[in-house]
Order: C-alpha cells, then sequence, then structure tokens
C-alpha cells in the first residue's frame, strides 16, 4: 500500500492533470473560413491491396454560422458526416453522422455533449462533460486547421469527441516543417501539419498550401487496421 504522503502527491499530481486539460480551450482562427468545395481523390492501403475512394467537403455560410458536410464514398457505400459551427470562434454546435442505416446526432452547448447513437436499431443516449470547447472535430476539421496562424514550428492543443467511446480526447498539433507537393490539383509549396491524440501513436498529416491555405494533401492511418493508410489528395 502506497505511504499516505505519496498517494497525496499522487492525487494533487492527478488532480493538476485535469486540471489541465480543463483548462484546454479552442485556439483562435487567425483567418474566415472560406466557403465552397473541395473534392479529393482518396487511397486506402491495406497490405498490398489499394482501395480507391472519394471525399467532398462543402463549405456554406448558414444564418447559424457555418455549414459543412463531407461526403465520402467508398465501395461499400457511402457516409455523410455534417455540422455546423459558430461563425467566429469555428467551435461546433452540432453534427450528424450518418453511415447506412446508422446514425449519430450529437449537440454541444456549455462544454458538453448531448444526444443520441443509432447503430443496427439500438439507440444510446450521449451525454458527455467536455471539459472544454472543441475545435476541428468532425467534418471541415482540416480546412479549421488551415484557418490557423500556422508557422514553422507552430503549435497549439485542443479538444476532439470520439463519439465512439463517448469522452472528449487531447489533440496536439504541430507543423513540422514546409515541403513542395504535387497533387493533381497541381504543385504546391505546404506547410507539412501533424496531428494526434495525446497517448496515441498515430498521426494525421496535412499539407496546407502557404499562398491559399487550401488543404492539398492529407494522410493517416486507420484505426483498427494495422499498418493500412489512407491518404486524400486535391482534385483540380
Amino acid at each position: 500500500m502506497a505511504r499516505p504522503h505519496a498517494l497525496s502527491a499522487q492525487l494533487l499530481l492527478l488532480a493538476s492533470c485535469l486540471a489541465a486539460q480543463q483548462q484546454v480551450g479552442a485556439p483562435k482562427p487567425a483567418t474566415a473560413l472560406r466557403a465552397g468545395t473541395w473534392k479529393y481523390q482518396m487511397s486506402l492501403l491495406v497490405g498490398d491491396q489499394t482501395i480507391s475512394m472519394t471525399r467532398s467537403t462543402t463549405i456554406a455560410e448558414s444564418k447559424d454560422g457555418w455549414t459543412v458536410v463531407d461526403t465520402i464514398v467508398t465501395p461499400g457505400g457511402q457516409s455523410t458526416d455534417s455540422a455546423t459551427l459558430d461563425k467566429t470562434t469555428l467551435v461546433p454546435r452540432r453534427r450528424t453522422l450518418k453511415q447506412g442505416q446508422n446514425t449519430t446526432s450529437v449537440k454541444f452547448a456549455g462544454n458538453k455533449a448531448t444526444g443520441t447513437m443509432d447503430t443496427n436499431g439500438k439507440t444510446t443516449p450521449v451525454a458527455v462533460d467536455l471539459g472544454g470547447s472543441l475545435f476541428a472535430d468532425g467534418p471541415g476539421a482540416p480546412q479549421e486547421i488551415a484557418c490557423l496562424p500556422l508557422a514553422e514550428k507552430y503549435s497549439t492543443r485542443f479538444l476532439n469527441f470520439d463519439v465512439q467511446k463517448q469522452k472528449s480526447k487531447l489533440m496536439q498539433l504541430t507543423v513540422v516543417g514546409s515541403e513542395r507537393v504535387t497533387v493533381p490539383a497541381g504543385t504546391f509549396d505546404a506547410f507539412k501539419v501533424q496531428l494526434f491524440a495525446e497517448g496515441d501513436a498515430s498521426k494525421m498529416t496535412f499539407w496546407i498550401d502557404k499562398k491559399s491555405t487550401t488543404v492539398v494533401k492529407m494522410a493517416s492511418s486507420v484505426p483498427g487496421l494495422k499498418g493500412s493508410t489512407v491518404t486524400s489528395e486535391l482534385q483540380p
């Protein structure tokens, strides 16, 4: 059994860590989100097999802020992820994810997430204290990241919401350098940005054009498929 003073120290450390996470807020965008539609060709590499998919992101202004819709089409069907974001802070207010017969609908207010998950005919309530405001979570997340004051060695932290595990997670974002990258839409001088959840070895990487702040390429590992990667490249 731990000695009383050692246990007290551990509890103080735990309380300090929890308090630090509670204090994490959404980073402040440096530029406004842009309305438009961006289309990407996706390639999922599993072992020596490549599966082709498509992804489109549409952003539009609405009376409630920004409406963002991500649509991914795979050989197995289509999924749609939509959200409403605050016009200035880009903090999400609502999110709806539809894949086949499954639908998840969540509202975000007062640093809390509430809603329902309908999976295979079973409805599960969502009620989570997030511990702060979310940022770059769900549809349009890469485009939101492109609005940050990106520069060499820039870094920031923010919260995302893991719908399946029903808990928030602390994300670490870092500009790791610059790269000249070529995709079907052209050749770009881009910031290379990496994002990962603290405590998770997997990473997401974004290449964001310095001039237009357009997300031209994305790459990440796929949860549950060890060794697999998915790459998205901007189309003309």
